[in-house]
Order: C-alpha cells, then sequence, then structure tokens
C-alpha cells in the first residue's frame, strides 16, 4: 500500500474552496494592465484569465491535493505525457513513469511536498495580487464617478456665477429707474394732493344743501324711529312664540321620522290588503245576500210597526221639600205643570233621589202623586211623627199622547 504524502502546510476550509470544481474569470478595467504571468492563471482548479473564456472539466487536469496538483494545458486535457517534473505532476491513473524502488519513492514524495508548498504559497500570493486588482478596479470605478459628478458641479457652479452677475446687472438697473422714478412720483402726488384738494372743496360747497337734508332727515327719523321701537315690541313676542314654535317642532319632527319608519310595513300591509279587496268583497256580496238582505227586511218591518204605534209625549223634572217642611205652616205638597200639556192625563210615575234625615231608628218616609190631568199633577211627601227628616228631593216623569 502507497504511503500518502503529508504536507507541513495546514489545510483550511478556505483551501478547500479555492480547490473546488468551480472557475472564476478576472477581468480588470481598460486602464489596468496586468503583470506578466497573470494574464491565464489557474488557482487550484479555478481559473483567473484576462483574455481567454474558463475551459470546460475535460480540458483541464486537476487531481486531489495530497494525491496531486496540476498545472494548466490548453490542448493535451487530462492525459498528459509531459515528464516536465518542475511543472506537471501526474499522479493520476494514466502515468507513465514506474518507480523501481521505495527510497525513489520517498524522494519523490517529499520534493511533491516541497513543490506543493511552494505552489501553495505562490497561489496564495497570486491570489492577493487579483484581490488587489479587484480593489484598485474598484477605486478607479469610484474615481471616474467622481470625476463625472464633480464636471456636473463645475457646470452647476458655472451656470450660478453667470445668474449671480445677471442678477447684479438687473440690480443696478433697478436702482437707476428708481432714481428716475421718484421725481415723477413726487410730481404725480403733487397732482393727485391738488385734483384732491379741488374735490374737498367742490364737496364743501354741497355741505350747506346735505346739512339742510340731514335736518329733514331727522325730523322724518322720530316717527320712523317710534315706528321701529313699536315693530321691536312686536318682534320680541313674534320671536318667543317662534321660539315656542321650534320647540314644538322637535317633538314633531321626531315623531314624524318615527311615522316615516312605520310607512313601509304599513305600505306592505296595503299591499296585502289590496291583494285580499277582491275575496273580502266577495264574502261581503255572499254576507249580504245571506244576512244584510234579510237584517233590512226586519228592519223595514220593525219601522212599519213603529210607524203604526201612537206617538208618546214625555216630560220629566225634579222637587224638593223646603227646610223643616213638617211645620204647620209649610206643607209637604207641591202642584207640578207640565212643560207642555197632554191630550189627556198622562202617566206619572215619582221616586225620591234625596233623604236629608236625623240620627234614629223610627224612620218612615213616602213619595206619591195625586190630581193627574193633561196640565200637570200633585206630589206629596209624608211621614210619621217619630221619624226625624228636614228635606226630601222627588225625581218624576211624565208619559203619555201629545196634543
Amino acid at each position: 500500500m502507497q504511503n500518502q504524502p503529508s504536507s507541513s502546510y495546514p489545510r483550511t476550509p478556505e483551501d478547500d474552496d479555492l480547490f473546488s470544481s468551480s472557475s472564476v474569470r478576472f477581468t480588470p478595467p481598460p486602464s489596468m494592465s496586468m503583470p506578466r504571468g497573470l494574464e491565464d492563471i489557474w488557482i487550484g482548479s479555478r481559473r483567473f484569465s484576462s483574455d481567454h473564456p474558463a475551459q470546460p472539466a475535460e480540458n483541464r487536469r486537476s487531481d486531489t491535493l495530497g494525491g496531486s496538483m496540476s498545472a494548466y494545458d490548453g490542448s493535451s486535457g487530462g492525459n498528459n505525457n509531459n515528464n516536465n517534473n518542475n511543472n506537471n505532476y501526474r499522479g493520476g491513473g494514466n502515468n507513465n513513469n514506474h518507480y523501481s524502488s521505495s527510497s525513489n519513492h520517498n524522494s519523490d514524495n517529499s520534493l511533491r511536498d516541497a513543490l506543493v508548498l511552494q505552489m501553495q504559497r505562490q497561489i496564495d500570493a497570486l491570489t492577493n495580487k487579483v484581490e488587489d486588482g479587484l480593489a484598485i478596479a474598484r477605486l478607479g470605478n469610484q474615481v471616474v464617478a467622481l470625476q463625472a459628478e464633480m464636471k456636473v458641479q463645475a457646470a452647476q457652479l458655472e451656470h450660478a456665477l453667470s445668474v449671480r452677475e445677471q442678477v447684479v446687472h438687473l440690480q443696478n438697473q433697478v436702482v437707476a429707474l428708481q432714481a428716475q422714478v421718484a421725481p415723477v412720483q413726487a410730481r404725480v402726488a403733487a397732482a393727485e394732493a391738488h385734483a384732491r384738494l379741488a374735490a374737498l372743496e367742490a364737496q364743501v360747497a354741497q355741505v350747506g344743501p346735505l346739512q339742510e337734508k340731514l335736518s329733514a332727515l331727522e325730523a322724518q327719523a322720530g316717527p320712523v324711529q317710534e315706528k321701529l321701537s313699536a315693530l321691536e315690541a312686536q318682534v320680541s313676542p313674534i320671536q318667543s312664540q317662534l321660539s315656542t314654535l321650534e320647540a314644538q317642532v322637535s317633538p314633531l319632527q321626531t315623531l314624524l321620522s318615527a311615522l316615516e319608519s312605520q310607512l313601509p310595513p304599513i305600505h306592505e300591509k296595503l299591499s296585502t290588503l289590496d291583494a285580499t279587496i277582491p275575496e273580502l268583497w266577495s264574502e261581503i256580496s255572499l254576507v249580504e245576500c245571506k244576512k244584510v238582505i234579510p237584517v233590512e227586511r226586519q228592519v223595514s218591518d220593525l219601522v212599519a210597526q213603529l210607524s203604526a204605534l201612537p206617538r208618546l209625549q214625555i216630560d220629566a223634572g225634579e222637587w224638593s221639600t223646603p227646610w223643616d217642611w213638617r211645620t204647620p205652616e209649610v206643607r209637604g205638597s207641591q202642584r207640578i205643570n207640565f212643560s207642555k200639556p197632554f191630550a189627556a192625563a198622562p202617566h206619572v210615575a215619582v221616586s225620591t233621589n234625596t233623604l236629608d234625615i236625623g240620627n234614629n231608628k223610627n224612620f218612615r218616609a213616602r213619595v206619591h202623586a195625586t190630581d193627574v190631568d193633561a196640565l200637570g199633577f200633585t206630589v206629596h211627601a209624608t211621614t210619621w211623627a217619630g221619624t226625624t227628616m228636614y228635606k226630601v228631593g222627588v225625581t218624576w216623569i211624565a208619559v203619555g199622547s201629545p196634543p
């Protein structure tokens, strides 16, 4: 079993990532010149090239570290037969060199480890140079952008200076125009003052007639003021009434809103009732045929019977005895005359409506009518001697034939 070579240079995850299967191409900006020897570089299995596209996997040879380290060959691919011991080491399955002894094998391993360490250092140096080149390229782009921005700012500054010169020139012109306008303004002010003075003199000449008109208006203002005061006195109760009406309107509006909210269901009920009206009319017609017509006939018969009956005259009234009516001077009887005479003596009925009695146990009272004729009757109120009664009220009614 062949021994694997050991390297004194420790491997890190960054080294494993550096020797991955992907390729990265570095293209410097036009202003940056690449150092000689960096135009086309493979770092591990990553290729940095300034003028060549990345080579496919089948056109390069890449073996694992610890077992191989190959340089890029643009034509031969994986089966490279070049036996250059300084640049190309082939540790794959197609190696044509065979080692005959273990000593040679160990020396080759040591040499290989030294070459690997040296190449690793070169690779690190080249990687740093590439990163520096990328940083320089970015700085160059930033410098170009700053130069463009400075040009724009310079153009803006020149424009601002030009505008400032124009503003100063215009300000000088304004000062000159103001110096020319000052005397003209003084003349205009004098002319306006003269015109105002003339207008004031004309108005002063009209003050006399205006004063007379003012006196006449003041004389007329007295009655007008009185009328105005009277109107204001009338306005106050009107305003109070208006406030009262407004206070009454608010609940009415609330009620109106409530009624309006009830309108839709009422309309729905009306629609339902309208739909049932024909059916109701048919039922009414049926009821009219079955019940109303017989009732109307009965009513007609009753009216005929009532018409055949004799007419009646009714008269009614009230009477009461005076206080202490049982004395000899006062009788418990009274003649009652009808309001209208009857054709003959009517039927008379009397009853008590008031009894003013004392606190005793022996109570006897009686009312009755006598001497009934077509013009009236006599009402009587009687009691026993042992009954203390102070007043009796009588209600009567008479029913008979009219004259």
